[in-house]
This record gives structure tokens, C-alpha cells and sequence, in this order.
């Protein structure tokens, strides 16, 4: 599951930053939870905007982009089940120079591959 910091920190430009008190699940937490900030105070202490007419993501935005994160996550399940499955790189090195680049992607590239095939 795609958190609503990551979506939050998605939606962001860089350099942005904010406060998240907790993963809302709905508006009305999101504008008690989420505060961007918007600079500091004489004593460094982060200044944050609670107005949120002037924030510049809603919770709109938030439950938009969550869904194409996870659509995106859940899409590439099989890349991650692959890196898990397929050897340490010294071992697949070792293989390689012991059997060469075409043994090593019969015995151990083509299995995973045919193991979680990337969807079409």
C-alpha cells in the first residue's frame, strides 16, 4: 500500500516541505494532519500554513496521485519478485565467468524471466 507520505512527497516539488501528523484516511483528517511549511522563525523553527485555501495540494490530489502510485506498485510487482529470486551479483558473476553469458541466462536469467513474466 502506497502511504499518503509518499503521495504527499510525490505531489511536492522538491525543496517543499511539510508535516504529517499521522496517514489520514479521509478530507477532514488530511486538514487536521497535513501542514506544508513555509519558512522559519527568528529562532529557526518551522513556520506552517494553516490556511489551507493557500495550500497548494488538496485531498483531491492526494487520492489521484495514490492511485496511480499504487496502480504503478502493483504493476511492477514482478520486477520485485524477480530481484528477490535471482542470485547475489558475485554469484552471478562467478557463474558467468565460469560457464559464460549464454549458460548464465538459460540457467539463471530465463527461469526467473518464465518464473514472473512482465505483464503485456
Amino acid at each position: 500500500m502506497i502511504t499518503i507520505l509518499k503521495t504527499v512527497t510525490a505531489l511536492l516539488p522538491e525543496g517543499y516541505a511539510f508535516v504529517l501528523r499521522g496517514e489520514p484516511s479521509n478530507e477532514e483528517e488530511f486538514k487536521s494532519m497535513y501542514r506544508p511549511i513555509t519558512g522559519a522563525d527568528e529562532t529557526n523553527t518551522a513556520i506552517e500554513e494553516t490556511d489551507s485555501t493557500k495550500w497548494t495540494i488538496t485531498w483531491a490530489n492526494v487520492v489521484a496521485k495514490q492511485t496511480e502510485l499504487q496502480t504503478e506498485y502493483d504493476n511492477n510487482a514482478y520486477q520485485r519478485s524477480r530481484r528477490e529470486e535471482y542470485p547475489d551479483w558475485g554469484t552471478q558473476l562467478d557463474y558467468i565467468y565460469h560457464n559464460g553469458i549464454e549458460k548464465w541466462k538459460t540457467d539463471i536469467v530465463d527461469p526467473v524471466k518464465t518464473k514472473y513474466p512482465k505483464p503485456s
